[in-house]
């Protein structure tokens, strides 16, 4: 491994640590936010709406139909990105195909056009070109009987570099074996190196996939592995977060529908947030806009409830206001005065 891409590893390794952390950190704050609000009733009114609109046939409906639509996309993603991910995984690591067929990565433009020196290839109509990171098909080879003249075939050179290119000539050797001499159909030269039958990986099928070979590459890189596994782990957190989100409004949407009687009229409901934090003898009332007034605790008085949801009934002739007590966290600040 050369020193600069060793750099560009760690670079890459450290970058993806800090947005892995900062995310963490914001999305732990945003969840804390959240369930802070819930529980204090500041978001009854829109839980309210939210359970009053899921028992439209309408809405049951409609989420229905995302949700399948949402579980067929996904599917569909994961039918694609898994077979991806483990035909890369294991180029990785192995050369050969393990079975029959295996894919390959196009890395150079030698085989994207005919160059006019080699009229081998419009004498044999040999129209089968690719490019730069395609994604290609090969075929496992057993011996050098099943490969011929004109063949597309992919093999390992002596520096050990994966080479894509045809047969021009099969050359017998001394001892009874063969050579192939190879050339990329956009040169005008052969290779220098003369692959026999162990060097071989693959022999071309003619199938291929324009452009995705680009992506599978960057699987197969180190830094492409680490960006997948943190999109995974920042996947799987936030999943993990909605659902302790979801929780928690489901327990107040619970506890709101109790308090709720009759839900005939629920277009005149209206939920009216109040805090009250006591300190040195004052109350200060808040409401969901911010700072209301201050005032001095009365001698005796029972501390009231810091929230409550007021249900308005207005038929025209008689306006009756019931009011419901929800339990709610509550901020409270004693401090003993000294004597």
């Amino acid at each position: 491994m050369e020193q600069q891409e060793l750099i560009a590893i760690i670079v890459t390794f450290v970058g993806l640590l800090c947005f892995g952390a900062v995310f963490t950190l914001l999305y732990f704050a945003y969840k804390r936010s959240t369930t802070t609000q819930i529980e204090t009733g500041k978001r009854d009114i829109d839980l309210i709406d939210a359970a009053i609109k899921e028992k439209d046939p309408k809405v049951q409906r409609r989420r229905k139909i995302s949700g399948i639509v949402r579980t067929v996309l996904f599917v569909l993603f994961l039918a694609i990105i898994i077979p991806v991910l483990i035909m890369s995984v294991i180029g990785k690591f192995t050369v050969k195909p393990i079975f029959d067929k295996g894919i390959i990565v196009v890395a150079s433009g030698s085989m994207s056009e005919r160059n006019p020196a080699n009229g081998y290839l419009d004498e044999n109509n040999l129209n089968d070109q690719f490019n730069t990171y395609d994604l290609i098909v090969i075929k496992k080879v057993n011996s050098a009987d099943e490969l011929k003249k004109y063949d597309v075939i992919a093999y390992r050179n002596n520096k050990g570099t994966t080479i894509i290119h045809r047969i021009v000539d099969v050359i017998e050797t001394q001892s009874g074996g063969v050579r192939f001499e190879t050339r990329g159909d956009s040169n005008n030269s052969s290779d220098s190196y003369r692959p026999d039958i162990s060097d071989v990986i693959g022999v071309y099928t003619g199938g291929r996939v324009k452009t995705v070979g680009i992506f599978v590459m960057f699987l197969q890189s180190v830094p492409g592995i680490l960006t997948v596994a943190s999109l995974i782990y920042c996947l799987i957190m936030v999943d993990n977060v909605s659902r302790k989100i979801e929780k928690v409004e489901q327990a107040r949407i619970d506890k709101l529908m109790g308090a709720i009687e009759d839900l005939s009229d629920v277009k005149d409901l209206k939920a009216e947030y109040l805090e009250i934090i006591h300190y040195k003898g004052f109350e200060y009332h808040f409401n969901e806009k911010g700072f209301i007034k201050k005032s001095e605790v009365p001698v005796g008085e029972q501390t009231p409830e810091p929230n409550e949801m007021l249900k308005t009934i207005d038929d025209g002739a008689t306006k009756v206001t019931k009011s419901i007590i929800i339990e709610t966290k509550q901020i409270e600040t004693r401090k003993k005065h000294e004597k």
